[in-house]
């Protein structure tokens, strides 16, 4: 669970991923997919309402588990594109204390050329997406500060 790289060199490392495969958007898209597919996902009893992240066009859950003080997230979707993108986000975040989650930017999407070539609801699912992890990462900075 523990990465020994920042949460921007981990999104760096998407980044040339994705420039390996050139401007095919139709590519990118596919190799999210890819993505995905490489993804167990989260068994039934885990695909919760607690666990949902509401906003999102598609069924998406994300579980968190904290190991010392670095949390670590693993997520499922219905979709098997958003199930990519979720993959990828979870990846981003995991491994990293609380205060990094909360601070930090995330900007892959954009950085490999798919912001603009994405759906508003999808979008807006990215943000619900990111937004509920770093609550998540808010409500256990504010109980490690509470002991």
């Amino acid at each position: 669970m523990e990465s020994t790289k920042s949460i921007a060199e981990i999104q760096d490392e998407i980044v040339e991923e994705f420039e390996m495969l050139g401007d095919d958007i139709q590519e990118k898209q596919w190799h999210i997919i890819n993505i995905g597919e490489d993804n167990l996902g989260l068994p039934a009893e885990q695909q919760i309402d607690e666990n949902r992240i509401y906003g999102c066009q598609s069924l998406v859950w994300v579980v968190p588990t904290q190991e010392n003080d670095k949390l670590s997230f693993k997520g499922d979707s219905n979709s098997p594109f958003v199930k990519g993108l979720v993959t990828l986000v979870t990846k981003i975040f995991s491994g990293h204390k609380p205060d990094e989650i909360i601070n930090a930017k995330i900007e892959f999407l954009d950085r490999i050329g798919l912001e603009s070539h994405t759906s508003f609801f999808r979008r807006n699912g990215m943000e619900a997406l990111v937004k509920k992890i770093k609550e998540i990462a808010a409500n256990q900075l504010s109980m490690n500060n509470n002991q």
